[in-house]
């Protein structure tokens, strides 16, 4: 179509796709029935932190090597390759700045950011379990992240990109709220259900909780960009701060919570439960080793894996383009694999699931098509909305250069080419009479 076109997509790319890989290995992971760690959601979140630190320093150690290895083939150089190496030593040193030398001031921003990761990353997990999850306005986590995106790395804002935003926030908070008001229980909706009160708290506290987040994945690109600090580093110290936290809060709870007494009721206890966990092993253990070990050395070491590795994908994406990105790779996951669960999975079809499929289905395909806009995936090329996009700055960019370079030859005077030109010019004149 003359309307719509393709833009340029980058080599980067690729850790869209790996973040969305393995987003969508890891959830499926969580919907296998035989996997015990399944029912315990705060023990899940604590592998999870333990796979950060565990595969987080192998992966820096195997990357320091290799770099000292580089360093190390380039000091046996010649000459001519001294101011490229003491380059990429400088880049080096840079890179894997130590944190206990930076000022406090970044030591405290390097673990605020890194606990805004845990804080956010558990208060989607437990706002979900209590089913409040329907309360998340997302759009206020887009429009947060454009906004410190251009307050840390001001750049112009032009029509295609602000169209396509204020669309998307404006028209799928409208859809996102009317979802809120279908039957959420017994013809009742979620006000109804759980209080207005603690209806409206939880939207605020996502809310808030989405502005905190999106400054803490700017600065994240920051200490990582302007500071140097090490992606894995950050993947390690978020690690360590969500392993201890939820690890203090599971012995809270054990010591001093009530005992859960089946694992499918809706409360804290059954939340943080962490004993029942390891009875269950022992029992499995004693009966069949075999799939004792299963669980441990298959499910649970192939989920840390793809939770270390979907964390990476991430850290890597705010490194190279930006947290936007990200939220563009969770949109694609949630546009296509509802459009899965709903006609290939779901088997109950009512007027009530197909109008909330409608309504959520949407507003996802609604985000993905102004994120391609915003990320000039796709062009829009009527009503000048393709005027501003990277390919045709730098297309003027290029005519620019070769009419200055016309005109600076223009001005070393050739008198042979001027005596050519009149000539020809008397020629054209003849003819035309």
């Amino acid at each position: 179509c003359c309307c719509i076109g393709f833009g340029k997509y980058s080599y980067f790319y690729f850790y869209l796709f790996g973040a969305i890989l393995t987003n969508t290995i890891k959830k499926e992971f969580y919907k296998i029935d035989s996997f015990i760690l399944n029912r315990f959601l705060l023990l899940q979140s604590i592998y999870r932190y333990f796979s950060y630190i565990l595969f987080g320093f192998i992966f820096n150690w195997i990357l320091i090597r290799y770099l000292n290895k580089k360093k190390s083939n380039k000091d046996n150089n010649n000459e001519i390759n001294r101011i490229e190496l003491s380059r990429t030593k400088t880049l080096n040193t840079l890179i894997y700045n130590n944190i206990l030398k930076f000022p406090k001031k970044d030591i405290f921003s390097c673990i605020f950011v890194c606990f805004v990761n845990v804080l956010h990353l558990e208060s989607l997990k437990i706002v979900g379990y209590f089913k409040l999850g329907s309360l998340n306005i997302w759009t206020a986590h887009i429009g947060f992240v454009i906004i410190f995106m251009n307050i840390y790395y001001p750049q112009n804002i032009y029509k295609h990109q602000l169209y396509s935003m204020i669309f998307v926030i404006f028209l799928d908070t409208i859809l996102i709220v009317a979802l809120t008001f279908l039957n959420y229980n017994d013809n009742k909706n979620i006000y109804q259900v759980k209080g207005i009160i603690l209806c409206n708290c939880v939207i605020l506290y996502y809310i808030s909780i989405s502005f905190i987040f999106a400054y803490a994945e700017v600065k994240t690109k920051i200490l990582i960009d302007r500071k140097y600090l090490s992606p894995y580093f950050i993947i390690i110290l978020v690690g360590i701060i969500g392993f201890i936290v939820n690890t203090i809060v599971a012995l809270i709870i054990e010591f001093y919570g009530d005992e859960c007494n089946d694992l499918s009721e809706t409360n804290i206890n059954c939340y943080a439960n962490i004993s029942s966990y390891f009875n269950i092993l022992k029992t499995i253990f004693n009966n069949n080793p075999k799939e004792f070990y299963i669980e441990i050395f298959f499910f649970s070491l192939f989920l840390m894996i793809f939770e270390f590795l979907n964390m990476t994908f991430a850290i890597f994406i705010y490194k190279y383009l930006n947290p936007g990105y990200l939220l563009f790779s969770d949109n694609i996951y949630f546009t296509f694999f509802s459009l899965i669960n709903f006609f290939f999975i779901k088997k109950k079809f009512d007027s009530l699931s197909i109008k909330k499929f409608i309504l959520s289905e949407s507003s996802e395909i609604f985000e993905l098509l102004a994120y391609l806009i915003y990320l000039e995936l796709i062009e829009l090329r009527f009503c000048g909305l393709n005027k501003n996009i990277r390919k045709n700055i730098e297309k003027r960019a290029e005519i620019d250069i070769e009419i200055s370079g016309d005109v600076n030859n223009d001005n070393s005077i050739n008198t042979d080419l001027i005596d050519e030109s009149d000539e020809k010019e008397k020629n054209i004149e003849r003819l035309s009479i």
